[in-house]
């Protein structure tokens, strides 16, 4: 993703990332053999931030900030959507 931020910079081309941390998806709580609720109580054990619990709309907010004119000058950027959970 960096490499690619500075390769397509010279053409006004963005590149980011958004990294969530565990996602109860459909997809995740059938490879675990969970419900959403089971998924999301053992993803939320991994998180640092209290009282909020990891959602896809988390996620596509975090999707749609980077695409919009808002994050127009902001390119080389992975945006953890983690809790906290990965160490600085």
């Amino acid at each position: 993703m960096r490499a690619a931020s500075v390769q397509l910079a010279t053409h006004g081309i963005r590149v980011n990332s958004v990294s969530p941390s565990g996602l109860a998806t459909p997809l995740t709580c059938k490879l675990l053999g969970m419900s959403k609720e089971n998924a999301q109580e053992n993803y939320r054990k991994y998180s640092r931030l209290e009282g909020v619990v990891l959602t896809p709309k988390h996620v596509a907010d975090a999707v749609l900030f980077l695409v919009s004119n808002e994050a127009e000058f902001i390119t080389g950027l992975d945006l953890r959507v983690d809790g906290g959970f990965a160490k600085v």
